[in-house]
C-alpha cells in the first residue's frame, strides 16, 4: 500500500467490511475527569494521523506565543500556522502558497495573505499508490471503505490547526455541495475545494484571504 507503492495490491473487500465492524465511535469512551480512553471493542484501535500534524503545529504556535514571540509562520507537512506580522510594520501579512494538486504544474494553486490564521490541506497527490492504472490515496471514505474520489484537494483556513486538520480530512470525504453547506454554516472557517479536473470552488468568505495577484 502507501508504505510500499511499487508492490501495492488492493485489500479484499470482505476483509475491509470485517475491519469496519470495529470502527463504531460509540465504542470509544473518553473519561475527561480521569484522563483516560477506553475501548469497549477490544479489536478497535485509534489512529490520530488525521489530526497529529495539526495538533503539533498548534502546540508549537501556542508555546511560541506563551514565550512572548511576536510573530511566526510554522509549517509541518502542509499544515501552516501564523501569528503576528511578517515585518515590524504591523501591516505586512504572511504570504502562504497552497500546493497545487496538479503535479504537472510548477505554480502554487493559490497564494494567500494571512495572519493569526492556519492553513491546512488534505489531498490525493502526495500519499498514494497506483493499481492497474488507477490512483488510490490514503484518505478513506468510511461509506465505501475505499479512498475518497470526490476531490484532488481541500484547503481550510481557520484559527486552530488541529481543528483545521480534522475539517480538511472530513471535507475531503464529502461532496462539494455538502462540504460548502457545512463550512458556510460555521463561524471562523473558510475553504477551497479542488475537484478531479482541478476546478476550484470557494466558501463564501474565502476571497478576503487571496493575495492581490490572485484577484
Amino acid at each position: 500500500g502507501i508504505a510500499n507503492p511499487e508492490e501495492a495490491k488492493l485489500p479484499d473487500m470482505s476483509k475491509l467490511k470485517e475491519a469496519s465492524k470495529h470502527t463504531d465511535i460509540n465504542n470509544l469512551v473518553i473519561d475527561k475527569n480521569n484522563n483516560t480512553v477506553y475501548f469497549k471493542d477490544p479489536e478497535m484501535k485509534l489512529d490520530v494521523g488525521a489530526i497529529a500534524k495539526g495538533y503539533a503545529v498548534q502546540q508549537i504556535s501556542n508555546w511560541a506565543q506563551n514565550n512572548l514571540w511576536t510573530s511566526a509562520a510554522i509549517s509541518i507537512g502542509g499544515n501552516v500556522s501564523t501569528f503576528g506580522y511578517k515585518n515590524d510594520d504591523g501591516q505586512t501579512k504572511w504570504t502562504i502558497g497552497i500546493e497545487n494538486p496538479d503535479t504537472t504544474s510548477d505554480d502554487f494553486l493559490l497564494k494567500l495573505n494571512i495572519t493569526d490564521e492556519c492553513i491546512v490541506t488534505s489531498g490525493d497527490y502526495q500519499r498514494y499508490y497506483t493499481v492497474d492504472g488507477k490512483k488510490y490515496c490514503h484518505i478513506i471514505n468510511p461509506e465505501t471503505l475505499m479512498p475518497s474520489e470526490y476531490m484532488a484537494s481541500v484547503s481550510v483556513i481557520c484559527k486552530d490547526s488541529s481543528f483545521g486538520d480534522a475539517m480538511s480530512t472530513a471535507l475531503f470525504n464529502m461532496t462539494i455541495e455538502d462540504g460548502k453547506n457545512l463550512v458556510d454554516s460555521l463561524d471562523g472557517i473558510e475553504a477551497v475545494w479542488v475537484d478531479k479536473e482541478y476546478n476550484k470552488t470557494f466558501s463564501k468568505g474565502f476571497n478576503q484571504f487571496l493575495d492581490n495577484s490572485e484577484e
